[in-house]
């Protein structure tokens, strides 16, 4: 499960990781202090750590958008990978706003005074 990735942008940055896209599976990376590198007296030694966790699909997802003009929209959702990074799957539905009833012709043509 570990492996080399780039991440960020505009330069990308190799680091080492651990990516467990198994959801049955498990893995956890451990560094005896024997293995640690040794640094000398004056030297800098850089040490960053970041952690990314992904709960997966737990539940139902949802969107809401409030007051939407009435018109054809197009809803799209893209994959991206633990680590951020579009995998190319995606989906997209139409969805059609309606005009408000009280709008409508059938509205004002009820209640004409």
């Amino acid at each position: 499960m570990a492996k080399i990735v780039e991440i960020g942008r505009n330069p990308s940055t190799k680091a080492l990781a651990i990516v467990d896209e198994d959801p049955f599976g498990h893995a956890d990376w451990d560094s005896p202090k024997t293995s640690a590198p040794r640094v000398s007296p004056g030297e800098q030694l850089l040490l960053e750590w970041n952690e990314v966790y992904s709960m997966g699909m737990a539940t139902d997802w949802s969107a809401m958008y409030r007051k939407l003009p009435e018109g054809t929209f197009r809803f799209c959702v893209a994959e991206l990978t633990t680590l951020g990074q579009p995998t190319g799957a995606q989906a997209s539905l139409r969805v059609r706003v309606p005009l408000p009833f009280w709008r409508t012709a059938w509205f004002w043509g009820r209640w004409q005074f």
